[in-house]
């Protein structure tokens, strides 16, 4: 199976990122497109806040279903504040 590009992802709403593209850690200068959205909807922002979270959000999936596996309370604490701060990054609350 093929993997995504490593996080952090960075959207354009972060400072030194231009508007509407989504950067991540790689390539010769540290960073590189992953992907460009247009500013054509009122959704835009949302948008990119979304797609920027993606790595976050799979990572809190992820947790949640290994803690669902093993039925493990304290897992479950870890996996739903994985959760909470990937939505809290899509949701733009954490400023990112």
């Amino acid at each position: 199976m093929t993997t995504h590009t490593p996080k952090p992802w960075k959207a354009g709403l972060t400072a030194g990122v231009p508007n509407g593209n989504i950067l991540a850690g790689i390539g010769q200068n540290g960073e590189d497109w992953i992907a460009a959205v247009k500013p054509f909807s009122d959704q835009f922002h949302a948008n990119i806040r979304l797609i920027a979270a993606a790595p976050d959000l799979l990572v809190a999936c992820e947790a949640i279903v290994h803690a669902s596996k093993l039925n493990d309370p304290a897992l479950g604490g870890v996996a739903a504040t994985l959760a909470e701060i990937a939505i809290s990054k899509a949701e733009g609350a954490t400023g990112e």
